[in-house]
């Protein structure tokens, strides 16, 4: 073997940095395990040991936060939480760029595209343009009436209507991108952890994955509410300092149960002292003297239970800290400071009705958006007072103001800055804003997040100016985006969506973690109980992929969903097949005489040609699936991608070297056991000519399957049918036939699919119900009717586990790339074959082969579904499902292919006609079809036993796809490919 030394210097630098990825995932484990325990008993100290956790690795030290970025994540489906899909609402943008144009053929136009979109492969701007032309051919969409005058820095007069369409696809790019940045904004105020949010290539969607979210309610507001920019006058400190002086004062009176009445006089005492504050502009009072001398006396010198009466007498000012030092009031728009855990509180606080009461009308509150120290672990933020000085409490100058913003640099290109371009009515606003706030603080507003309150150092004309602010250049860029994204040209709708309650979560890691450790535990016996000291060194490779599989996935920052699980699992199945290829490629050498250590070395060497092309073919309908899923789909893919290269690495180089090892310390190597040594050494069956026996077979179950599908059709997921589906589960047993008929008048007439799900406690509720209203609050009437159909099951309480919703455009693409991604499975592969072994008629065999199991497992899933005590649902699971069956049975194809080529290689042409070349290789390679397809086949039956019900539907078209993948390498692929090739006369005279 050559390049020993770097071979194993590369998987020890891989182990390394597998362990060190995954060592992050063990350090939050052990942290969140030990706050658990903690918060049962001190909820304030189980905070303070997440706040001052630190892992401490070799030379550099990691706090909770950051070895919670570097952990391996884990997918809505194993931790609860909601994934969602919004849209942007291309027909609102182009209205919104004609000024909503009253011109009858431009909205026509835009209700015809917006029908025709749902069922076509063009975008919107195309139809629109199309459906535009047809109506009226004369008509031009640069006139004044439409985008003429709107877009008049843009276009001329003349455009044609081709030239008007560029510039709204480019605005429609530029709008996206705006919506993306005002919704990573939001999300990442929202307070969740490890959030992710991508724009989904080539549409205008946008995906956002939020774990643990239990308020879906406020994510979906948050996601499709409008932007709002806002400007804003603000108070000074020392103007509001006296009322939350008061304010503090009265929220401790609440606290002890003091009535208003009882706490006039005090109050009145408090409002006094506050106005000398106040009156005082160059105070030099300190905090003491602010909260009362005796009480912070007391603390400076009496201990905790100081401390504690301190925070007891003044309950505002212990969650939020005034903005102060010992010199006095600060100056500034900035009234005091919180950390983020803390916010809530002071929130509650300032909206309790006695203390509202005592603030002036027009004093308002808002936190900034970002902390004063990133870094901080409190992450501090300020609280920043706003003067409302309209009566009807809108801003003087809001969004609607801005028409650019850019980042740039300030005088010599010192430090970045913001600089804007307003409107004409905006530039006079402005004007007036800053001419009346001289020397004091406006506040920018996004959201009701404060991202910037300079002071104003001269009034501003022109509509032109600058925001400084010490910004770092991404924080410039940052903002910039916020002013411009005030004007949102393009609403977002939510198309699609999941929420897996914490409750499913568990369950799935449970099921997962169960069918993981017992497939590893299946193999690990079967292989030493198969091939012995060669199944040791199987093992460990196998041990050794999973490891590595592991650490990639976290090294990637990818996510592990439960299908991701499945794919794993899958890829000891890919492991074990290398290994399989290699053990019996060994033991024909050594059953021909050779010794072992050259046995060993013929054995990896002839088994490299067919491992490559299985892996390779496995890849490609990998690859293809990653491009064509979505959502926990790419992450199966993700792991199968991953998989297949480290178990060739692991299956190829470390068995490699664990052989090397015993070989050069003088010690056995055994290829079987007692019992397994002489299995399939003697087969000797005529594939060839019983393949007319197998033809009908395979032809009377395809025509059954094709007579179900006419018939009775297949049972389409809410991914296919568009809708919201609803897993529910109750108490007791509940009736399918009584719950439908409950919700049917409660979704007004609308009756919708009931189905049990797993226990007979459990259904999943599929509805079309108002799938096509949008709306802010449309979801959540729906949910409410939901609720409100299964109270009347009053005596059965019920609980909603999970959702998803998937909207009519979601559904015809999702149909639409189930449909391309077999397809292009079916040609990559196809082309593959054709330039391995140059000749067609194996590629006609393959894909022939490959329908055959496709339509097989259809029939399977069309007859099956309502007999079967599990769901068989056709989604995108079950298209991922069908796309391994097709890499699979590939593999075993690619494999009985690659050893008929070598044997013509080997000039059995010349003795035997093709087909006994075809039997002697179906033969030779039979027990390694059958062992990887056993190895399989107990790997795929543990995770559908011990997998969970989410996945049970997709593991069990896994574990007859490999059956069926199975049998056609054998008596379909190998026998087409026969059937269409024709032997040369002179070969066939030789021959007789």
């Amino acid at each position: 073997m050559q390049n020993k030394g770097a071979i194993r210097v590369f998987a020890i630098l891989l182990g390394l940095v597998c362990l060190y990825q995954l060592s992050f995932t063990v350090a939050t484990r052990v942290a969140e395990s030990t706050y658990e325990e903690m918060k049962l008993t001190n909820q304030e100290e189980a905070d303070k040991y997440l706040e001052d956790f630190t892992y401490n690795l070799f030379v550099k030290e990691y706090s909770y936060m950051e070895c919670k970025e570097r952990e391996l994540n884990l997918g809505l489906d194993l931790k609860g939480g909601m994934n969602v899909t919004l849209e942007i609402s291309l027909q609102e943008m182009v209205k919104s760029l004609s000024n909503n144009s009253p011109d009858s053929t431009f909205n026509k136009a835009i209700a015809n595209a917006s029908a025709k979109l749902a069922g076509s492969n063009l975008d919107f701007v195309t139809l629109f343009g199309q459906e535009f032309e047809a109506l009226d051919p004369n008509a031009r969409l640069a006139s004044p009436a439409i985008f003429g005058y709107t877009l008049k820095d843009k276009i001329t007069g003349e455009a044609t209507n081709a030239e008007v369409l560029d510039v709204i696809r480019a605005e429609k790019e530029a709008a996206i991108d705006q919506a993306f940045e005002v919704l990573r904004t939001r999300i990442d105020k929202f307070g969740v952890t490890q959030p992710n949010i991508q724009r989904l290539e080539g549409s205008d969607r946008i995906l956002v994955e939020l774990p643990g979210v239990k308020e879906p309610d406020r994510v979906r507001k948050l996601l499709q509410g409008t932007a709002q920019l806002e400007f804003w006058e603000t108070y000074e400190n020392q103007e509001v300092y006296g009322y939350l002086a008061e304010a503090n004062k009265i929220i401790r009176d609440i606290e002890a149960g003091v009535s208003a009445s009882d706490s006039t006089a005090v109050a009145d005492t408090t409002v006094v002292a506050a106005e000398e504050v106040v009156a005082d502009k160059d105070t030099t009072k300190s905090l003491t003297d602010l909260f009362g001398g005796a009480d912070s006396t007391a603390a400076a010198e009496g201990g905790d239970e100081s401390i504690d009466d301190l925070q007891k007498n003044n309950p505002l000012f212990s969650v939020l800290s005034p903005a102060a030092s010992q010199e006095g009031l600060y100056r500034g728009p900035v009234v005091g400071y919180a950390s983020i855990k803390d916010t809530a509180k002071v929130n509650m606080y300032l909206a309790m009705d006695r203390v509202k009461s005592i603030f002036p009308r027009d004093l308002k509150f808002y936190w900034t958006v970002k902390a004063l120290d990133p870094k901080d672990p409190a992450q501090v933020h300020q609280l920043v007072a706003i003067r409302v000085t309209s009566r009807d409490g809108e801003p003087p100058l809001d969004g609607s103001a801005i028409s650019d913003a850019n980042k740039d640099f300030g005088q010599f290109g010192a430090s970045p800055e913001v600089s804007m371009m307003m409107t004409p009515d905006g530039a006079n606003a402005w004007k007036r804003l800053t001419g009346e706030n001289i020397g004091k603080s406006i506040a920018i507003v996004l959201d009701d997040y404060v991202y910037s309150f300079p002071t104003v150092q001269g009034e501003i004309g022109g509509g032109r100016s600058s925001i400084t602010g010490n910004f770092t250049i991404n924080e410039a860029e940052d903002l910039a985006t916020v002013l411009k994204a005030g004007k949102l040209p393009a609403p977002a709708h939510i198309v699609e969506e999941a929420i897996v309650g914490p409750t499913l979560g568990q369950e799935s890691i449970t099921s997962g973690g169960l069918a993981f450790v017992g497939s590893i535990a299946a193999v690990l016996i079967f292989m030493l109980f198969y091939y012995g000291t060669a199944g040791v060194a199987a093992n460990i490779a196998m041990i050794a992929n999973v490891f590595f599989v592991f650490g990639v996935l976290a090294s990637l920052g990818a996510v592990l969903t439960l299908p991701g699980i499945a794919g794993i699992v899958l890829t000891i199945g890919i492991s074990i097949d290398s290994n399989v290829l290699i053990f019996e490629r060994i033991r024909e050498e050594l059953a021909k005489g050779t010794g072992i250590r050259l046995a060993v070395s013929q054995g990896y060497n002839a088994a490299y040609s067919a491992i490559i092309d299985s892996n390779v073919t496995s890849l490609l309908t990998a690859i293809i699936l990653y491009v064509f899923g979505s959502g926990p789909i790419q992450g199966f893919a993700t792991t199968l991608i991953i998989g297949i290269f480290c178990s060739l690495f692991a299956s190829i180089f470390i068995t490699r070297l664990i052989f090397e090892g015993r070989l050069d310390a003088k010690k056995a190597i055994s290829l079987g056991t007692a019992f397994t040594k002489d299995v399939f050494s003697n087969v000797n069956f005529d594939f060839a000519g019983k393949r007319k026996i197998s033809y009908l077979i395979s032809g009377v179950v395809i025509v059954a399957g094709i007579v179900s599908m006419g018939v009775r059709g297949f049972n389409y997921g809410v991914d296919f049918l568009g809708g919201r589906s609803y897993m529910v589960e109750f108490q007791d047993a509940v009736n399918t036939e009584d719950l439908s008929k409950a919700l049917q008048g409660a979704f007004e007439g609308n009756a919708p699919t009931v189905k049990t799900f797993g226990a007979d406690n459990r259904v999943k509720v599929i509805t079309a119900y108002r799938i096509n209203d949008e709306g802010e609050t449309v979801d959540d009437e729906v949910q409410a009717a939901l609720l409100a159909g299964l109270s009347e099951l009053s005596n059965n309480p019920s609980e909603i586990m999970s959702s998803q919703k998937v909207g009519p455009t979601i559904a015809t693409d999702i149909k639409r790339s189930a449909l391309l991604s077999i397809v292009f499975s079916l040609i990559a592969i196809f082309l593959y074959i054709l330039l391995r072994f140059k000749k067609w008629q194996y590629s006609l065999g393959a894909v022939i082969a490959l329908a055959h199991d496709v339509l097989v497992v259809l029939a399977l899933f069309s007859i099956g579904y309502g007999f079967m005590p599990f769901s068989m649902e056709i989604d995108m699971a079950f298209i991922a499902a069908i796309l391994t069956v097709v890499g699979y049975s590939i593999n075993d194809t690619v494999v009985v292919f690659d050893r008929i080529r070598e044997f013509q290689a080997e000039h059995q042409a010349k003795k035997y006609s093709l087909g006994v070349i075809v039997n002697n290789a179906l033969n030779t390679t039979l027990s390694r079809t059958i062992i990887t397809a056993l190895t399989t086949f107990i790997v795929l039956l543990v995770l559908f036993l011990a997998g969970g019900e989410t996945i049970k539907g997709f593991s069990f078209a896994l574990l007859m796809g490999v059956v069926v993948g199975t049998y056609s390498s054998i008596f379909i692929a190998t026998p087409i490919m026969l059937e269409f090739t024709k032997e040369e006369p002179e070969a066939e005279k030789k021959k007789k």
